[in-house]
């Protein structure tokens, strides 16, 4: 018995260490699989801290540009006044900072990028990289490794990548300025003064005419100046075969900013259908492009930004106003002292009502396309009582949800308001309804 009782225990011991060891294994491979990620993380190919480093040299197929260290930030060397996007800098910093060792690889490399990296007080050292779809090849020394495309885009992007988009950021309160707006749109380039205080704006024409704007007409346009930033940097030290090809050499557009110390000169191209503007800012050595949208102030003009209606016809002078839709005409005659539409006769002091929001045609903006629709929306005919008098046709076309075409016998220049289309109808409505 006392042998079998010995034996049990054995047994027993026996159990209790295997499940330790069975307790203790998936721990220890836990601790095995950390220690061997955390190796992983950190192994780099090299380590450069920002303040470590002089210049890095990027040299791909069709370019060659430098950054330097000035102390404070980096630049392109010899450019140091061209602004550099913060972000983009950073993000390959922080490569170079821990730049990742990746994992060996044999490749032939067939048109690399070199990238020379000079740090203050080493020697420099030269690394070759290369896209192979989602991955990128590096050659450093001797060896060759890969990683994951996404974590070593800096390497890729070009000069103009690294260009800050960002053309203007000013703070305009309480601030007087200058604006001068030319180019194709205007005969005479448009004069403004304005003054910031506060919240108000006050804004006055200067030339061609003198006479008060509008906040909420001036106010899209200031602000787009004051925060103006392009889609892209599209070319940096551009040929001169270059800025002929944008268009910028006879500049479509260009505005001067008489600011103070943030004062400069746009010069712009022509808009491509799809809004595209190419844009170059005071002596820049850069090609921007931004997108019509953000730009008011190209096609502002002096009819869009005074309130003189374009449209001004005698009511004593005028018989007969046909107002014409793709479902209804409205033709209304006006004689003696009184007006019909068809047999019916109508309030002359209501359509008085509508001859004068006839008369307060005034556009939101120069058309810069020709309309491809030949379909007017609304048409609006008037006849004189003078025989010798031509007939004058307004209509309007489709343009977008917010804005129509404006054509006056058959000239096209400018957009308006589609809510002022929409105001017209309604009113030869309201004129008709029964009483």
């Amino acid at each position: 018995m006392k042998q079998l009782s010995m034996a049990l225990t054995s047994l027993s011991l026996c159990a209790l260490l295997f499940c330790a060891i069975l307790l203790l294994l998936p721990a220890q491979s836990a601790s095995l699989a950390s220690s061997s990620t955390q190796t992983e993380k950190e192994r780099v190919l090299f380590s450069y801290a920002a303040e470590q480093l002089d210049t890095i040299t990027f040299t791909h197929q069709n370019q060659s540009f430098t950054l330097v260290n000035l102390g404070t930030h980096f630049a392109l060397e010899n450019f140091p006044s061209i602004p550099l996007e913060t972000n983009q800098i950073q993000s390959l910093l922080s490569l170079l900072e821990h730049f990742p060792g990746g994992e060996p690889t044999s490749f032939s490399f067939d048109d690399p990028c070199r990238i020379e990296i000079t740090p203050v007080n080493e020697a420099s050292q030269v690394i070759l990289v290369q896209q192979k779809g989602d991955l990128c090849l590096i050659s450093h020394g001797s060896a060759c490794y890969q990683l994951p495309l996404d974590q070593t885009k800096p390497l890729f992007w070009s000069v103009e990548d690294y260009v800050d988009t960002t053309i203007a950021s000013i703070s305009p309160k309480n601030r007087t300025g200058f604006l001068w707006i030319s180019g194709e749109l205007h005969p005479e380039p448009l004069q403004i003064s304005f003054c910031m205080e506060e919240n108000t704006l006050q804004a006055n024409m200067i030339s061609p005419s003198t006479e008060k704007i509008q906040s909420e007409k001036m106010e899209p346009i200031l602000n787009s100046l004051f925060c103006l930033i392009a889609e892209k940097t599209t070319v940096l030290f551009p040929s001169d075969v270059q800025i002929q090809s944008t268009g910028l050499f006879d500049p479509f557009c260009t505005v001067q900013l008489d600011f103070g110390e943030d004062s400069f000169t746009l010069s712009c191209s022509k808009a491509e259908k799809d809004g595209s503007i190419f844009l170059m800012k005071d002596e820049l050595p850069v090609i921007y492009q931004i997108d019509l949208a953000s730009a008011p102030w190209y096609s502002a003009c002096l009819e869009s930004l005074t309130s003189v209606s374009l449209f001004l016809p005698q009511y004593e002078d005028t018989t007969c106003l046909i107002v014409s839709t793709p479902e209804n005409q409205y033709r209304f005659t006006k004689w003696d002292g009184q007006v019909l539409c068809g047999n019916k006769k109508v309030d002359e002091n209501e359509f008085f009502q509508l001859f004068q929001l006839l008369s307060t045609l005034t556009p939101t903006e120069a058309a810069l396309f020709p309309s491809e629709n030949r379909n007017p929306i609304l048409s609006l005919s008037f006849s004189y009582t003078n025989p010798a008098k031509n007939k004058d046709t307004i209509q309007f076309f489709p343009y977008d949800k917010n804005r129509v075409y404006l054509s006056m016998n058959g000239e096209t220049k400018f957009l308006t308001a589609y809510s002022y289309v929409e105001s017209i109808v309604n009113q030869c409505d309201k004129l008709l309804k029964p009483s």
